[in-house]
């Protein structure tokens, strides 16, 4: 959906999903390493990519975030399935680039945005996600950001954060 909403701890900073910068992301989430943590793992072309973004551009209840370091895109996030009479919504589609940009905070960061825009600007109460349990790393950086384990979903850990 298209939003405003923007956040910047130090260098890192959150801030809504282009059409140009989801091409930028669809190329890292294309890679081997990258893929193999989507539920769904199929290469994804750049029509799927601008039907996509063209289908969630309508979604009122999908916000999809770049992640820039130093200005330059390294990777996005999610905030979807948005129920605001529930006051919740899932959390997801992290994807940080390969390189030395990962295991630098850049996620960790991201995360602790997010959760703030989705507690102080869209009012929500609780994130939840869905994470496969041998993603390690991803398992560790949403536990450090406060995600607790809460059971186990077609064999994904379903997590959870109180806002």
């Amino acid at each position: 959906m298209k939003h405003d909403f923007r956040a910047c701890i130090g260098d890192i900073c959150l801030e809504p999903m282009t059409l140009e910068l989801s091409q930028q992301y669809r190329v890292i989430r294309n890679e081997d390493e990258n893929r193999k943590w989507f539920i769904t793992t199929d290469i994804v072309t750049w029509d799927m990519q601008n039907a996509w973004f063209d289908k969630y551009m309508k979604n009122e209840a999908d916000y999809m975030f770049a992640i820039k370091y130093k200005d330059i895109f390294s990777g996005g996030l999610a905030i979807y399935n948005v129920d605001k009479e529930k006051q919740k919504a899932e959390f997801g589609r992290l994807l940080i680039k390969q390189g030395n940009l990962r295991r630098n905070g850049i996620a960790t960061a991201a995360i602790k945005m997010a959760c703030n825009i989705a507690k102080e600007k869209m009012e929500l109460k609780c994130l939840y996600l869905f994470v496969k349990d041998d993603n390690l790393v991803a398992l560790k950086c949403y536990e450090s950001t406060d995600f607790r384990k809460v059971g186990i979903v077609n064999g994904m850990i379903h997590m959870d954060r109180v806002l």
